[in-house]
């Protein structure tokens, strides 16, 4: 699922269902206003209140294909929303290299005509909504003079009865108009409803275990998975369905061992499958065949949350919010002391450039970082990820972009937690192996070679 999709179903699908949940509300309470008026109106005058009924209901299907016509429109709005804000996101992300390439002209182009096909879905639909209501109206007028006449000429009713049906026609109209509308607000909010309801399925389908249904499952005192011993992949495949239907392999009977206290390095070219085996080291995905244990114990469901809190993560792109460097910190560990805090910056090489800002800690970093450095941005993550105080702790290329002097001072970083703490490293640089007491290396999804390293890096 993109992102895009998922913000489109919280912010545009739920805003949709929201108005379409008002509507039917209105319409229910039209509904009796109507039904309790019309039946004042017949008691005046039956004949002329079923005249009345048979032209509104000539009316209603004169209009209704307006409505089809609405679901229609609502249907092609609610995916151009969808492109929309797709093309936002990818419109600001790609901003920088756009300009960098000299790609303005064709990046605003290619924005605009998202956001023309989503104005020219509203606009069709506003129109379809005024000229159903400009029908309505019109027709409603001509219907209520000929009504007048029928009931004075034809029918004999007299001066007063005729002024109070006037009176009840004439409040029914605004009232029978804004069911109308309210009926097309419905009309175009199904498409959203259905597309929420499809990501509302797609993500229970995803759900983990909630702490109650795991308490239910496996008992409120289920073992914490401790690493005292290894972390061991046995004969773990795994496979994923795209879009399309299609399955792609990942990964092929892979068998592999993460000893306690030890760093190792998974390597291997872009695709081999290294970030695949360190979600399944954490827990974010669950092997298609084969088993993930710690310590011996099977990660299964009802421990992966737990093992969770044993572990922390760097990934290469690091994300901070828009909030001070404490405020990040704490993010990770809320009961985090100040003096913790310094601790893990002094472990990530991270203290003496945050003690030379001029807030500390309370330091503003800016969206996703923007006013660090990448190499700062990466050590303020270095030091949430240690603030955790983590059995496992993986590091997904998480010196890949930085510059040599911040390279070096996160390598200098890992090498003080060498041997205390148990590290997945991955990478692609051979600097970032120096440490490393065993280097695995993938191919295809498969382990193609495992090398105990010496105390000087090699093999």
């Amino acid at each position: 699922m993109r992102q895009s999709d998922l913000l489109t179903a919280l912010t545009v699908d739920v805003n949709w269902v929201g108005q379409a949940t008002l509507a039917t509300l209105n319409l229910g309470v039209a509904a009796i206003a109507i039904a309790v008026q019309v039946a004042v109106a017949v008691r005046i005058s039956l004949p002329v209140t079923a005249l009345a009924a048979l032209t509104g209901a000539a009316l209603a299907a004169l209009v209704w294909p307006l409505v089809g016509r609405s679901r229609r429109l609502g249907a092609e709005l609610v995916e151009h929303n969808r492109g929309v804000l797709g093309a936002v996101t990818g419109f600001l992300d790609g901003l920088k290299l756009a300009k960098t390439h000299g790609l303005e002209p064709g990046h605003v182009s290619a924005f605009e005509s998202s956001m023309g096909d989503a104005r020219r879905s509203q606009i069709e639909f506003t129109t379809a909504q005024a000229t159903a209501t400009a029908v309505q109206l019109a027709v409603t007028g001509l219907v209520l003079a000929v009504l007048v006449e029928v009931a004075v000429d034809q029918l004999g009713v007299g001066l007063a009865e005729l002024l109070v049906l006037a009176f009840i026609f004439t409040r029914l109209v605004p009232q029978i108009t804004q069911a109308q509308q309210n009926v097309h607000t419905i009309a175009q909010a199904l498409p959203a409803f259905d597309q929420l309801l499809g990501v509302i399925d797609d993500c229970e389908r995803a759900a983990e275990d909630s702490e109650e249904r795991r308490h239910q499952r496996f008992g409120a005192n289920e073992a914490t998975p401790t690493l005292g011993d290894r972390i061991e992949l046995n004969g773990v495949t795994f496979a994923y369905q795209r879009a399309d239907g299609r399955t792609v392999d990942v990964l092929h009977g892979v068998n592999l061992t993460l000893p306690a206290s030890t760093t190792t390095a998974l390597i291997g070219a872009s695709g081999a499958g290294k970030t695949t085996v360190a979600d399944l080291v954490v827990g974010l995905l669950r092997p298609t065949s084969g088993i993930v244990t710690v310590d011996g114990k099977p990660l299964a469901a009802g421990l992966i949350p737990r093992w969770r809190d044993a572990v922390a993560t760097v990934p290469q792109e690091p994300f901070l919010f828009h909030d001070t460097i404490r405020a990040n910190l704490a993010w990770a560990r809320p009961d985090a002391q100040e003096r913790d805090m310094w601790e893990a910056l002094s472990m990530a090489s991270a203290d003496e450039f945050v003690r030379s800002l001029p807030d500390g800690l309370d330091a503003v970093v800016g969206d996703r970082g923007a006013r660090l450095s990448g190499g700062e941005r990466q050590r303020i993550a270095l030091a949430r990820a240690l603030l955790r105080r983590p059995a496992l702790l993986v590091l997904d290329e998480a010196t890949t972009s930085v510059d040599a002097a911040n390279e070096t001072a996160i390598l200098d970083a890992l090498t003080n937690l060498h041997g205390h703490t148990t590290m997945l490293v991955i990478s692609l640089q051979r600097s970032a192996l120096r440490d490393a007491d065993q280097v695995i290396t993938l191919a295809n999804g498969h382990v193609v070679d495992v090398a105990l390293m010496t105390a000087g890096g090699s093999p």
